[in-house]
């Protein structure tokens, strides 16, 4: 039986030596990859597809993804229902202070709502022709584990975020969840 299993492909060993030597140990979902542009687009089309897929399990079929730009901005391309192509940005929302001990705070929830809103204010002065420029679409996905679908669905419940100019739609997508069988996404509610 033995005779059968097949050895690792070298690159295979590399791969999992480098992800296993990795510095950051709290929510590593973007540490996953390498850090080439090759490697940040695939990550960053990967979560695109995954925002996707849960928009399409509730039936909504708004964007299709182009894929990775190749560039520094946008960082993916989509193609909404119209037809329009739509610029679209990929962030993360990691605890920080988790980081260096590589624990999950239960703090990061009653933060969420300040940390999404840096995050829109940062990203909003980001795009493509300045203020003027492309409205884009921006996708927030964290990795931490205290945020669950319930606690972040409680919290946002009533928030409206201030809305930057250069963002037309922001949304926040969890890490997959077994109990659910999915990702859970929420769009931000953005001022008018």
């Amino acid at each position: 039986m033995i005779d059968d299993i097949e050895p690792l492909d070298d690159e295979i060993i590399e791969h999992v030596k480098a992800q296993a030597s990795q510095p950051r140990k709290h929510a590593t979902f973007f540490t996953w990859h390498d850090r080439s542009a090759q490697g940040k687009g695939i990550a960053e089309a990967g979560i695109v597809d995954d925002l996707l897929t849960a928009m399409q399990a509730e039936g909504r079929t708004e964007y299709r993804s182009l894929g990775a730009s190749g560039g520094q901005w946008p960082d993916v391309w989509l193609e909404a229902s119209d037809g329009q192509r739509v610029p679209c940005e990929v962030t993360e929302l990691v605890d920080a202070a988790a980081l260096p001990a590589a624990v999950s705070r239960r703090e990061v929830v009653g933060e969420l709502v300040e940390r999404l809103q840096i995050i829109l204010d940062r990203k909003g002065m980001r795009s493509l022709g300045g203020e003027l420029g492309t409205q884009s679409v921006l996708i927030i996905h964290t990795d931490e584990f205290h945020l669950n679908a319930d606690n972040v669905a409680a919290t946002l419940k009533n928030t409206v975020f201030r809305k930057p100019s250069t963002i037309q739609r922001a949304f926040l997508l969890l890490s997959y969840d077994p109990t659910r069988g999915g990702y859970r996404y929420f769009e931000l509610r953005l001022a008018a």
